[in-house]
């Protein structure tokens, strides 16, 4: 018995960091794009969901972040395969072949 070859998908590729972003936070922009699995479907559409990613990281290590902000924060991390679950989410999706 053969295996089915999962689906080609393109590395991730959020983009660069909007011009409007001070350095602090262009810096965590790459600090988080850095740790995107390649296997990730981000482009550079999912931006707007990435800056608040890259702005509620900004403000936890900042020591000014809500509690309700963590909530956000964890959940939009996990929309970015950045939290456990979310890898996990990302390799099941590999074995599970695509319907088109």
């Amino acid at each position: 018995m053969t295996r089915n070859k999962p689906p080609d998908i393109p590395r991730a590729d959020i983009g660069d960091p909007p011009a409007r972003l001070e350095a602090g936070l262009v810096a965590v922009w790459e600090e988080l794009r850095a740790l995107i699995p390649p296997d990730a479907d981000l482009s550079p559409a999912d931006q707007v969901t990435f800056e608040i990613a890259v702005r509620l990281t900004a403000k936890l290590r900042a020591g000014r972040l809500a509690a309700s902000e963590t909530v956000e924060l964890r959940r939009v991390l996990d929309s970015l395969y950045l939290t456990p679950a979310g890898r996990e989410r990302l390799q099941w999706r590999a074995l599970v072949p695509r319907v088109n």
